[in-house]
């Protein structure tokens, strides 16, 4: 964690570093800009999201 150091009245203060989102927008694309888990397996990862994505167009009522 990132910390910043304000001088005030009571004295000096640390607090967080003000944080960027993780997840922007990039040319109509949302990219995630954080650190992933150590130890992730992506190959598993992008195979349960895709799962996961088929299961809800399998489920979603279709419109006629």
């Amino acid at each position: 964690m990132d910390l910043e150091m304000a001088e005030t009245p009571e004295g000096l203060v640390l607090k967080p570093a003000d944080q960027r989102p993780s997840m922007v927008r990039v040319n109509g694309f949302w990219v995630h800009q954080g650190i992933a888990p150590k130890g992730l397996d992506w190959s598993r990862f992008i195979e349960e999201e895709r799962d996961g994505r088929h299961r809800r167009v399998r489920l979603s009522p279709r419109s006629v």
